[in-house]
């Protein structure tokens, strides 16, 4: 396990919205599909962290 796949699972958010958000704000590559596959897990936990109180709700994990 990634700081990030951790990240999202401590937190409650769903895996696809989270890297989706990420991707659209250029902290993670496009080309990235699951959070093991991010290079730099750090930063986006940072940058997760950060905007944690101003996620969106449709982060929230459904499962």
């Amino acid at each position: 396990m990634t700081a990030l796949r951790d990240y999202l699972l401590a937190h409650g958010l769903d895996e696809t919205a989270a890297l989706n958000l990420l991707q659209d704000h250029g902290i993670i590559s496009d080309l990235c599909v699951t959070a093991e596959e991010v290079g730099d897990s750090g930063r986006a936990v940072t940058w997760l962290h950060d905007r944690l109180d101003s996620l969106p709700k449709k982060l929230a994990a459904t499962a």
